[in-house]
């Protein structure tokens, strides 16, 4: 009778437990056998006339799935590198597209009316970058009285200085004007894309300019030995130099005339957009860092023969842009350095370490890179992509005995001309062994 007692006992409160999971199921979930709001309260009486929680719907459904579905990890008749190779499509690996370079618009600079505008990291994400691509835009709204005339390399003058700095150190000094020639014309062996404005009176004016500022080194035998790895520095900063502008007179886009309602409705930017290297492998290699440094000299009508420019040392030199202009307004010209001036590159007062002329300079441009150079441009290429692009060919001034770098060139009289020297070098990154 005792026995009986208790078997009772546990089949009378296993109904009512079951009761109670009914009745705290949704309708919905009744009629269509779906799981209880309550599953963990539904016993099962085993044999013996023990207890045991009765498991939930969706488990017993996902462990019969696995039982008659089981993945090939647990198949040990697989090798080794099947099994693993299963085992990742079971629990997900990222997608072989997170290790692939991506666009990123990293700041868009405003414009300072004859001022400068700057950024620090970590508005500029420090990654891995080959390139960055530099976006002028903006619209001007002029009243013509009397004609002026427009800067030939318009609108990018409006940009007259652009620095990157890396934990205070300048990597990068150049203006847009010779940083379209380097990126374009020598390294890609096309011109960008420029929208200039016009003469006459025009409203809200659109211009815009689109020119690569590069890390890697195109035309060498490895362009991507000179990746910049900003994620191994403390701090990058980009500063921008804008030409001034006011109600009559905006010299960086029109020179002359007469003007009056110059301004800018929508005020120039820009903007930085960046390639970045995702690749963990790549991240971790060793880089140089491709710099660019000006050294800028006046030579106001004044006819020298081989008149010495000195010239920095200390890095190893890929090449020199050499470069000739009226600054009032900015004009390139080919008449400081004539056709046949000689041009030498001399070390310590004796080494002429490079000997030719403008006119040929002008022609192996145009025969290396595919296209002319703009008026006023010539490029010594230490490198020279004619023999292969190789980086023992370019000129190390660091630890070679190289004191003293002059320029020696030939130059008329030209009333306000400059002579720009803008050099190309390389010096190992941060945390390079």
């Amino acid at each position: 009778m005792r026995r009986f007692n208790s078997l009772f006992c546990v089949t009378f409160l296993a109904l009512l437990v079951f009761l109670f999971g009914f009745l705290i199921t949704t309708p919905e979930a009744r009629d269509h056998g779906g799981p209880s709001l309550a599953p963990s309260l539904a016993f099962a009486v085993v044999g013996s006339g023990a207890l045991r929680m009765r498991r939930p719907k969706l488990q017993r459904d996902f462990e019969d799935f696995v039982n008659k579905n089981a993945p090939s990890f647990f198949d040990r008749g697989l090798t080794r590198a099947a099994r693993m190779a299963a085992f990742k499509n079971v629990l997900g690996v990222p997608s072989p597209i997170l290790d692939t370079p991506q666009d990123r618009v990293m700041y868009t600079l405003p414009y300072v009316n004859g001022g400068t505008s700057r950024v620090y990291s970590p508005d500029i994400p420090r990654s891995l970058f080959p390139y960055w691509v530099l976006r002028l835009s903006g619209t001007f709204s002029k009243t013509e009285v009397c004609a002026g005339s427009l800067l030939t390399e318009g609108p990018l003058p409006l940009v007259s200085g652009l620095r990157v700095l890396a934990d205070g150190e300048v990597f990068k000094e150049i203006d847009l004007t010779h940083l379209r020639v380097l990126s374009h014309h020598i390294g890609r062996g096309i011109d960008t894309n420029l929208t200039n404005i016009t003469l006459g009176t025009d409203v809200a004016e659109a211009f815009s300019g689109r020119v690569i500022l590069d890390w890697r080194t195109l035309r060498s035998e490895k362009p991507d030995a000179t990746f910049f790895p900003a994620d191994r520095y403390g701090q990058i900063s980009v500063e921008a130099d804008w030409g001034a502008s006011a109600a009559t007179s905006t010299p960086s886009l029109v020179s002359g005339g007469s003007y009056t309602g110059m301004s800018f409705p929508t005020a120039p930017t820009l903007q930085i957009v960046a390639k970045e290297i995702l690749d963990p492998v790549q991240r971790q290699a060793q880089y140089w860092i491709q710099k660019y440094q000006q050294k800028i000299f006046s030579v106001n009508a004044t006819a020298q023969t081989a008149a010495a420019f000195q010239l920095p040392v200390g890095e190893v030199i890929r090449g020199i842009l050499i470069s000739q202009y009226n600054n009032s307004p900015r004009t390139p010209i080919s008449t400081l350095v004539a056709a046949n001036n000689n041009i030498v590159i001399r070390a310590n007062g004796s080494y002429r370490k490079y000997e030719t002329t403008w006119t040929e300079l002008i022609q192996k441009n145009q025969a290396d890179y595919g296209i002319a150079l703009p008026t006023g441009y010539a490029f010594i290429d230490f490198m020279d992509p004619d023999n292969g692009g190789l980086y023992k060919s370019a000129f190390d001034t660091r630890a070679t005995g190289v004191n003293v770098l002059e320029a020696l060139v030939d130059t008329a009289s030209v009333a306000n001309a400059f002579l720009q020297f803008t050099l190309v070098t390389f010096k190992p990154a941060k945390n390079f062994n």
